[in-house]
């Protein structure tokens, strides 16, 4: 099971759609279940929820970083307008 939803997720090229998919497992409690299968002693289990984990698109921290970037372009613009 979690072999094919790594495949269905993660293997989308379409950034959107990838993180639309993602959402969509939330929705369905996919994170209880990942949380339940951390004890799992089975190696192929934790292979593919760690290829999960590691491919996972955080759109927060995407959105954060967005923020600070266009802070500190806005800085940057003040700056050199001060410069100019």
């Amino acid at each position: 099971l979690m072999q094919l939803i790594n495949l269905i997720v993660h293997s989308v090229e379409d950034v959107n759609y990838r993180l639309y998919l993602q959402q969509e497992f939330s929705n369905l409690g996919f994170e209880d279940f990942l949380k339940d299968r951390e004890d799992e002693e089975s190696e192929q289990i934790q292979t593919q929820v760690s290829a999960y984990q590691k491919n996972f698109i955080n759109l927060n921290d995407i959105m954060t970083k967005s923020d600070k970037f266009e802070q500190n372009l806005n800085s940057l613009n003040v700056a050199l307008q001060e410069l100019s």
